[in-house]
């Protein structure tokens, strides 16, 4: 997110959102997706996970263009895969 509260795509960002995922992602995965430490308590999780939806939902970049929304769709889906598999193990509130 730039200053304004927009999305800002790097290429990383961008990369990873068109890579495929083979095999089952671990929980480690699901920190990493959250941007997190594995060690993180249950309300850093959750912090994570809202700060990261925050600023990859869709309907922030919708004026920006499909392939962004596409971007941005992409990531929050993973960030609530991720949640959810986080909260499911009780590692997240």
């Amino acid at each position: 997110m730039d200053e304004h509260g927009n999305l800002k795509v790097d290429k990383e960002t961008h990369d990873n959102a068109s890579k495929p995922n083979y095999g089952s992602p671990t929980t480690d995965d699901y920190f990493k997706v959250l941007g997190i430490d594995p060690t993180s308590t249950p309300e850093e999780v959750r912090a994570a996970y809202k700060r990261k939806i925050r600023e990859y939902h869709p309907d922030r970049v919708a004026g920006l263009g499909e392939k962004l929304k596409n971007v941005a769709d992409a990531e929050s889906k993973a960030i609530n895969t991720a949640y959810t598999a986080l909260k499911s193990k009780g590692l997240a509130t």
